[in-house]
């Protein structure tokens, strides 16, 4: 990528640098993960879980310029409750261990900018949370038909609640799901024996 190319993105990671400048962990809609260098001059405020819009430009080795980025959802509300932020940052580190180098996955992008949108809109945190890692597992092609593979130990309810998060067409389905610990036990246990 030689010229600028404008992408929406979230930020996974920010990192200052020199007394100007921050390095950014990306995952942009264009072309999934990437790292860049911005200014921070005019924007002072940028970190994690904020929905930016800028130009990319290929710099030095693998670290991209970010030129002109607009913040476009700073998600203010995540940071106003701390379980809530603990939630989102177990689901920002789960994403960044599952993106891979020059692949675009707008599906994935729009699914993980949908969620933290959710968190503000919903009341059902854990629920909007369990969705996208089953739905993260199904974009990647891991989750079995079967609940019985997540976990053999969970109830017929708590099957069912597992099948209606992977198959939800909105968050707004969710509010009524009870996640039991054992339910939400199984589906983070069975993501970290998958996703390496």
């Amino acid at each position: 990528m030689n010229n600028e190319t404008s992408t929406a993105a979230i930020i996974l990671k920010a990192t200052p640098f020199k007394e100007t400048k921050v390095i950014l962990q990306l995952f942009t809609e264009v072309f999934g993960p990437a790292s860049c260098i911005v200014s921070t001059k005019k924007l002072s405020h940028l970190s994690s879980m904020m929905l930016i819009e800028g130009n990319l430009r290929r710099g030095r080795g693998d670290l991209y310029t970010l030129s002109e980025p607009y913040i476009l959802d700073a998600f203010a509300n995540l940071r106003k409750d701390f379980d809530l932020l603990q939630l989102c940052a177990k689901l920002m580190n789960t994403l960044s261990r599952t993106l891979v180098k020059e692949r675009s996955v707008a599906p994935l992008f729009l699914l993980t900018k949908n969620t933290l949108k959710a968190f503000s809109i919903e009341s059902n945190n854990k629920a909007i949370y369990l969705c996208f890692l089953l739905k993260l597992l199904l974009f990647e092609g891991l989750l079995p038909l079967h609940p019985e593979r997540v976990s053999k130990d969970l109830t017929e309810d708590e099957k069912l609640a597992l099948l209606t998060l992977a198959t939800a067409k909105n968050f707004s389905e969710l509010d009524d799901i009870e996640i039991t610990p054992s339910l939400e036990e199984a589906i983070e246990d069975y993501l970290l024996a998958t996703v390496h």
